[in-house]
């Protein structure tokens, strides 16, 4: 079975440059990035429910640095 899931945040350039870098190392599923409006789109694609889960993992833990740095601002 494959999976499909699609996040939408509203976080800046800064954000979407450290995403893009860390997408190559996503393992087996297939994630795209894209920018509309101020918002960023992750979409995240797996084979099956443990890469998805390694996948979004990675994708949280990017959004938890990133709200890290922002309160340290």
């Amino acid at each position: 079975m494959k999976y499909l899931t699609t996040i939408i945040a509203n976080l800046d350039d800064i954000a979407y440059k450290s995403i893009e870098f860390e997408l190559e190392k996503m393992g087996r599923s297939q994630v795209k990035l894209s920018k509309e409006n101020n918002k960023i789109k992750i979409t995240v694609e797996a084979p099956d429910s443990v890469a998805l889960r390694a996948a979004l993992n990675g994708i949280t833990k990017l959004f938890t640095v990133y709200e890290k740095v922002e309160a340290l601002k």
